[in-house]
């Protein structure tokens, strides 16, 4: 145990004024970090106050409208009881579980009241709870209140010792104790609004993860660079870690259980002669968690290792289970830590080295960028499992998930594993042409149509389900590549019929092909820069003398780039822009040549050029005038 009893004497002379600036959220603690050694012992054994005449006590209470009858039944605020866990609660008897309610019924209104405690002999209680000794014996009555308080640690003000005595005959009476500074009412109120601010916002925080693995992690580092190991009067409570700051393996593991169990992770803390720790229920598999040894002296973000998280039970002398959870304790049988068939640092060491470089070779802050940032970005953690191959083999998660990536991952530990799913290497599959009822396979392939759009490969990646979603509801539109056997442009351009129907309208072509045109033996490749049968006519004028589209496209760029083979838009420019620009859209008709052969044209035109366009269909060509060379 860390020995701080040289500052004690001064720590004790500002203490009143620290708790209350600290819970009016005035001021908080700076002390340098401390690391918490392995063999620390940070758990107090619960101490026992026995205390003749209870009666007196009872029927004082009994007066008090501070506190109701001592029957007291349980009617839990939703809010606090999530924090709490019901693991060793759910094993008791039914004589043990009334005993347990009663204390949580007591303990309860002391939360949510700004009554003032009273004092049971020479400390001040929750107010007494009574139980039947032919039941219950005094020391499994003592166990359940210890149990008690260690499964509720949102009771903040409960400190490890408990008055107990007889009532009458067998009935029998037991109370946890209360810290003095929680006894007056409006001080216990606004320390519970600092916790409960604190508590608010690490749940926020770790609960953001998509994963429980994320959220464990989290949470772990929250608290373990939050928190500076130090034994103060207050380090049995949660309290201590969580507002002040300063606690030990007690409010670490409070801490902890609270919140894994507020975001839906059971949780249970257990107990040595001198650890307490915390195991985590996950899919009826009990993992260990030592948020304690975890922890360094250095506040960088990041937990000192990852040889205590998620981990099988420890087996050494610290870890030892005390006797009190005999029976009660769950059957915690994990063979390996959880997270070692998604993760080896060394392996992520070696595989990423701008990764490598960054952080180096530390396991912990390997661990916890691949937590952050590593699933998010689909990178592989260990040998065994490919988010990606296993995105793509299976289309049930693929349709649970979506791109939600760490979901994979976790999905893998909990039952891929189990279920044999294959993570390594593809499965043949068959692959997903089928949507809304229409099959596009004539028309699609979802591996051509990931691989030939960048974008939609960055976005989906090989996710069967989106990719054929896009297809149909943007990718024709948008005249996507979509299989190698079938272009839409060429399809459009090679059929002027399907171009009168549809127009500019890409989608219809590749209904068209879909419906009709695969039957016809229609072409769907070759003509991709080619239009056949381009449309001369516009606002009543045939061009053909003088225009050819393809010609017209081919011939400058930046049209190709403006209106690619789009006949109309090519046609249009032509007669608003390229005649009056000078451009030569046939090799029938050069405008230069033309002007410089008729001195009666450039006299009535001058430098009106589109005229001499026009001169040339409406009468040059029936003139027999010369337009490609020089007379």
């Amino acid at each position: 145990m860390k020995e701080l009893m040289k500052v004690f004497y001064e720590r004790s002379k500002i203490f009143i004024f620290a708790f209350i600036a600290t819970a009016l959220g005035v001021i908080t603690f700076q002390t340098e970090k401390v690391m918490a050694s392995e063999n620390e012992s940070g758990y107090k054994q619960p101490v026992f106050e026995k205390v003749d005449n209870l009666k007196d006590y009872l029927q004082q209470e009994e007066n008090n409208d501070g506190y109701r009858n001592f029957e007291t039944q349980y009617y839990a605020d939703p809010y606090w009881s999530r924090y709490g866990a019901r693991t060793h609660y759910n094993k008791l008897n039914s004589a043990e579980k009334r005993l347990y309610d009663g204390l949580y019924g007591k303990c309860e209104e002391v939360l949510n009241s700004t009554k003032n405690c009273d004092i049971t002999g020479n400390s001040y209680t929750v107010g007494l709870v009574t139980y039947d000794g032919t039941s219950i014996s005094e020391n499994r009555a003592k166990d359940i209140a210890v149990i008690f308080t260690i499964d509720n640690p949102q009771f903040f003000f409960l400190n490890n010792v408990f008055t107990y005595g007889n009532y009458n005959g067998n009935t029998k009476v037991i109370t946890p104790n209360v810290y003095s500074d929680f006894a007056n009412g409006q001080n216990r109120n606004n320390a519970k609004q600092a916790f409960k601010a604190q508590l608010d916002n690490w749940y926020s925080i770790a609960n953001s993860y998509p994963t429980k693995l994320q959220k464990l992690r989290k949470l772990e580092v929250l608290i373990d660079e939050s928190v500076t190991y130090v034994n103060t009067q207050k380090d049995q409570s949660a309290y201590s870690a969580v507002v002040e700051k300063r606690s030990v393996c007690s409010g670490y593991s409070k801490a902890y259980e609270m919140l894994s169990n507020a975001m839906g992770i059971e949780a249970a803390c257990l107990t040595s002669e001198t650890h307490q720790w915390v195991t985590i229920n996950l899919r009826e598999v009990w993992y260990d968690v030592d948020v304690t040894w975890e922890d360094d002296d250095v506040n960088d973000g990041v937990s000192n290792s990852i040889k205590y998280f998620l981990r099988p039970p420890f087996g050494d002398r610290e870890h030892i289970v005390q006797s009190l959870w005999n029976g009660l304790e769950p059957r915690r049988t994990a063979p390996t830590p959880l997270w070692m068939r998604i993760f080896n640092s060394m392996f992520y060491y070696n595989r990423y080295s701008d990764v490598a470089s960054v952080i180096g070779n530390n396991e912990a802050k390997l661990f916890d960028h691949f937590m952050q940032f590593g699933m998010k970005e689909q990178r592989i953690g260990e040998s065994s499992f490919n988010c990606k191959i296993y995105m793509q083999n299976y289309p049930d998660l693929r349709n649970a998930f979506g791109n939600n990536y760490p979901l994979y991952y976790e999905h893998f530990l909990f039952y891929g594993v189990m279920e044999g799913r294959n993570a390594i290497s593809l499965l043949p599959r068959n692959k997903i042409t089928s949507y809304g009822g229409t099959n596009y396979s004539a028309v699609y392939d979802p591996d051509y149509y990931a691989n030939n759009n960048p974008d939609l490969k960055k976005a989906f990646g090989n996710n069967d389900e989106l990719l054929i979603k896009h297809f149909v509801e943007f990718g024709m539109r948008e005249g996507r590549y979509s299989k190698q056997s079938f272009n839409v442009y060429s399809y459009k351009n090679e059929y002027p019929d399907l171009r009168r129907a549809f127009g500019s309208n890409l989608e219809k072509y590749y209904r068209h092909y879909i419906e009709n045109g695969e039957r016809e033996n229609r072409h769907t490749s070759g003509m991709e820069n080619k239009i056949v049968g381009a449309m001369t006519v516009l606002d009543g004028r045939n061009y053909a003398v003088l225009y050819d589209a393809n010609e017209y496209v081919n011939k400058y760029g930046d049209l190709k780039k403006a209106f690619g083979y789009d006949e109309e838009a090519l046609l249009r420019h032509f007669v608003d822009y390229g005649m009056k620009e000078g451009r030569q859209a046939n090799t029938s008709f050069n405008l230069e040549i033309y002007k410089s052969n008729y001195a009666d044209l450039r006299k009535a035109f001058g430098n009106n050029n589109k005229e001499y366009y026009i001169h040339y269909i409406n009468y040059g060509v029936n003139e027999k005038r010369n337009a490609q060379r020089k007379i």
